[in-house]
């Protein structure tokens, strides 16, 4: 289980409800965690396996115009930490896409990481690449993909954000010209959101543009995972 949350405004302005927000993402898993945000300049991905609080603290998000963070369960290594950058664009996710496998034989493209939400990325940029809006290529995407799919898509050369999910397991609230939004509603509605809406399919969102690439970020702390591999163990 994960947990996303994030906001698009003046983060200074809102940093007790962007401590609930935390919080709140918290409750679902501590044992690796990641963010996006923009920097004033370009997008910055840090990713840890380690819990979020602390990476909210050491990146010093109080002045962000937009930031997004993913709050994780179980980790197996850096490479399965969040958020996954590929082809210009990054996402967050929570859920499971049982397909992916499949999709990723249809998809023109190398496959760089085991886990699953790497297809989203990939897709969505060659959806784009061949034509399509990205309204368009967040749903197409969604509709191919079977399982679970929360998320987070943020495509920096467009200036666009796109919450999707085919679950509902993603809410947005507005307070003081600001959006907010979260895996469950209510962190929403603990700091005062107005307007609480559910999401399904692909809701857009502007963001600052940027033309430069995603500066990414890895800490590791090298903690055993928390369950361990199945499977036979291998002799030495």
């Amino acid at each position: 289980m994960c947990g996303l949350f994030g906001l698009i405004g003046r983060g200074a302005r809102h940093t007790k409800e962007f401590s609930t927000l935390v919080k709140g993402a918290r409750r679902r898993g501590v044992d690796s965690s990641g963010v996006v945000f923009f920097d004033g300049n370009r997008y910055r991905v840090s990713r840890a396996d380690y819990d979020i609080s602390r990476l909210v603290r050491e990146q010093g998000l109080g002045y962000v115009e937009f930031v997004a963070g993913h709050s994780r369960l179980i980790t197996d290594g850096e490479n399965d930490n969040q958020p996954v950058v590929r082809d210009g664009v990054s996402v967050l996710h929570n859920g499971i896409i049982t397909n992916h496998q499949d999709l990723w034989d249809r998809v023109g493209k190398i496959r760089q990481q085991q886990i699953d939400s790497e297809i989203l990325p990939a897709m969505v940029s060659e959806l784009v690449d061949g034509g399509l809006g990205f309204a368009e290529a967040v749903n197409e995407t969604l509709r191919q993909c079977v399982g679970a799919v929360a998320a987070v898509i943020v495509f920096p050369a467009l200036g666009k954000l796109a919450l999707a999910s085919n679950t509902g397991s993603l809410y947005t609230g507005c307070k003081a010209s600001t959006l907010f939004f979260a895996s469950e509603a209510f962190p929403l509605r603990r700091i005062g959101c107005e307007d609480i809406t559910q999401v399904f399919d692909a809701q857009l969102h502007d963001i600052p543009r940027s033309s430069l690439e995603f500066e990414v970020t890895d800490v590791s702390v090298h903690r055993r995972p928390f369950i361990a591999p199945l499977g036979p163990k291998s002799k030495s």
